[in-house]
């Protein structure tokens, strides 16, 4: 019945995608934008998908479950960026893309005043794109295999080639408009199976008194927002609330707010980003606590999600779920697929830009280079996307808000930025420090610094910044 309903409603996921192709034109601005025309409503459920997904089912339920409680600070940090931040950085991307008719989000990192352009920023941001972006990618599909793996007991590597083969159903064939609408229905299956899986556990647990009393029990700490370890409360929040305002350098994300008829419409996309993120990380923080009352598991905690569903749902709610699970990684990574194709064709290869039949083809690369990387590479979902956010973060997230505060650093000045701010995450995180404090921290206020002293430095010559 489990292996039935995951069949029905996969498939209900994937014709929604290959349904939403028949609405598509042959031009790259409707492949990578839709159109410009995309409901705000489905925008922002679609961004809430993509920076959710597999990295929430699959990363964030294993930390909860062995940290407890404390771990939500993750979210508690990142949301207050989001509330204050995010409104009028998605509003500003809206405008700049339809003024300058943009249809990548590294192209918002060039110097877009008429007659001017940046040789050298451009393709560099596009490989860095490529790289951490495809590595998120890749993690989508590590985190869609290892559900297979408990559904089916297979390996992991047929779960990461049949995701392969699902993005190159839809994203090949109908770009980020097929994205958008299957990041819609999964978001509405992931709050109702999830929603469904914390009823059943608390149900389990003997009714909410019993369920909080019995999480009381297990170790302590465990529901106290303190963290065991040693961690000042401010750094915690300080670290991920820099990682809140890194979502300027995730143009997977970004890029929805660019898919809206107007600037207005990206701030009504934020508000129902907003909502939908909270309600799913309050159920899941939930269900991840419950996973680690119900389960006597001792494997890999990013297996707990299904795990709990297999034992306490029904088996047609099963398959829901994990249908949903598996598919919004799928559409999460045909995101980052298509930002990192965008990236390909529009800024690293010249001769591609604006050419339909390229963009499709570099879709087919990335596609091919994501699918190796899950197959062969790590296989910690949660230390993957960390790492790909922090690295995008720390390199763009500088740049970007400066450009959007009407600045317009020189190319060399943009690139030191990128390359300071990259920099100082990746030995940040190399030096074990990541534990203290996230590493778009550093990141973010390096290239912001660096911004400020070249600044400095050009006045103190006489030079215009």
């Amino acid at each position: 019945m489990i292996i039935a309903s995951f069949t029905v409603f996969l498939t209900l996921f994937l014709g929604i995608g290959l349904w939403a192709t028949s609405r598509h034109v042959n031009t790259t601005e409707d492949y990578l934008l839709a159109g410009r025309n995309v409901n705000p409503w489905l925008a922002g459920l679609s961004a809430c998908a993509s920076e959710k997904s597999g990295f929430t089912f699959i990363g964030y339920v294993g930390m909860i479950y062995l940290n407890g409680l404390s771990g939500i600070w993750l979210f508690l940090g990142m949301y207050t960026a989001y509330f204050f931040f995010l409104p009028k950085m998605a509003s500003k991307t809206k405008h700049l893309s339809d003024t300058h008719r943009f249809e990548s989000y590294t192209d918002l990192l060039d110097d877009f005043r008429k007659n001017k352009s940046f040789s050298k920023l451009v393709p560099i941001a596009g490989l860095i794109t490529i790289i951490f972006l495809g590595i998120y990618a890749a993690a989508q599909l590590t985190a869609g295999s290892k559900a297979l793996t408990v559904l089916f007991r297979w390996h992991e590597a047929a779960g990461a080639l049949i995701g392969a083969v699902i993005l190159l159903l839809y994203s090949y064939s109908g770009g980020i408009r097929a994205s958008i609408w299957t990041d819609t229905a999964q978001m509405a299956a992931m709050v109702l199976s999830m929603g469904a899986l914390l009823v059943g556990s608390v149900y389990a647990s003997g009714g909410p008194l019993g369920f909080w009393s019995s999480l009381q029990s297990i170790e302590p700490g465990f529901t106290s927002f303190i963290p065991n370890a040693y961690m000042p409360i401010f750094l915690l929040w300080l670290g991920w609330f820099f990682g809140g305002i890194g979502i300027s350098g995730q143009p997977h994300i970004m890029i929805r707010f660019m898919s809206v008829s107007s600037p207005s419409d990206a701030k009504k996309a934020h508000y129902v980003f907003l909502g939908s993120n909270m309600v799913f990380v309050i159920l899941t923080t939930l269900t991840a606590m419950a996973a680690r009352l119900l389960l006597d598991h001792t494997g890999d905690p990013e297996l707990t999600l299904p795990l709990l569903a297999m034992e306490y749902l029904p088996d047609f709610i099963v398959g829901l779920m994990l249908a949903g699970l598996f598919a919004s990684t799928m559409s999460t990574a045909d995101s980052q697929v298509l930002s990192c194709s965008a990236a390909l064709s529009q800024n690293i290869i010249p001769k591609w830009k604006g050419k339909y039949d390229k963009a499709k083809l570099s879709t087919l690369i990335i596609i091919t280079l994501v699918t190796l990387t899950a197959i062969y590479g790590p296989k910690s979902v949660f230390t993957l996307v960390v790492a790909a956010w922090g690295g995008l973060a720390a390199a763009f997230a500088p740049l970007a808000i400066v450009r959007f505060l009407g600045k317009h650093p020189s190319e060399m000045q943009s690139l030191a930025m990128i390359i300071v701010g990259l920099s100082t995450a990746m030995i940040w995180r190399f030096s074990g420090l990541s534990a203290e404090l996230f590493e778009a921290a550093p990141g973010i206020l390096a290239g912001f610094t660096t911004y400020l002293f070249i600044c400095i430095y050009k006045e103190l010559k006489g030079e215009n910044t």
